[in-house]
């Protein structure tokens, strides 16, 4: 009986001796530590959009059309550059939140994105940062790409807006006439703020 185990034990030793043989890459796999990499020419602006919008166009592919996950933030221009850690947990580098940020971790990856971007202000300049990712944990180095958004649209009537008719001297009222133009005969929204005369103009 004993000695039936010890050949059964000595033909399990052989078998995986020859498996380890014949087939190394199979069974001593080296792991993966390339982290994916960005195609040539990526990533990049995209397309001008409107005016108003305050959004802008981003667009990339990977080498070798690799599927990965990206991780994108957005800061202010010129601010100090993230790592990747930070990046993919949305951070600026001194980890605070970013203005912005979008991954599509958790969801289907891919090799290509074109997506469309709304920053805080119009006609202001942006830093993005993009760290791309695998299923091993291999992160790129940031990729930055330099935008600036539309400047704000400008939807005003020429002469609009303006005062209308003087109100009773008690009501503490004012009259004030707004005419909009807005492209394909659609509807406008108006926001309006009452501030003291000689006031800071606020912002959009």
């Amino acid at each position: 009986m004993s000695f039936k185990r010890k050949s059964k034990t000595l033909s399990l030793l052989l078998t995986l001796a020859m498996l380890l043989t014949l087939w190394p890459g199979v069974a001593l796999a080296d792991p993966d530590i390339t982290p994916p990499a960005f195609d040539a020419d990526s990533p990049r602006v995209g397309t001008l959009l409107d005016e108003g919008s305050r959004a802008v166009s981003i667009i990339f592919e990977t080498k070798d059309n690799e599927q990965v996950y990206y991780y994108l933030v957005l800061l202010p221009d010129d601010a100090d550059e993230p790592d990747s850690e930070q990046v993919k947990s949305g951070q600026d580098a001194s980890d605070s939140p970013a203005l912005y940020f979008k991954t599509n971790e958790g969801d289907s990856k891919t090799s290509n994105i074109s997506m469309k971007i709304r920053a805080p202000q119009h006609d202001t300049d942006y830093d993005i940062y993009i760290v791309l990712g695998d299923d091993e944990g291999n992160l790129s180095v940031p990729a930055k790409i330099e935008v600036t958004t539309p400047a704000a649209a400008d939807f005003f009537v020429a002469g609009y807006p303006k005062t209308g008719a003087v109100q009773a001297p008690a009501s503490k009222k004012m009259e004030v006439l707004v005419t909009i133009q807005v492209p394909n005969n659609g509807y406008g929204r108006v926001h309006y703020v009452l501030v003291e005369q000689g006031a800071d103009a606020p912002s959009i």
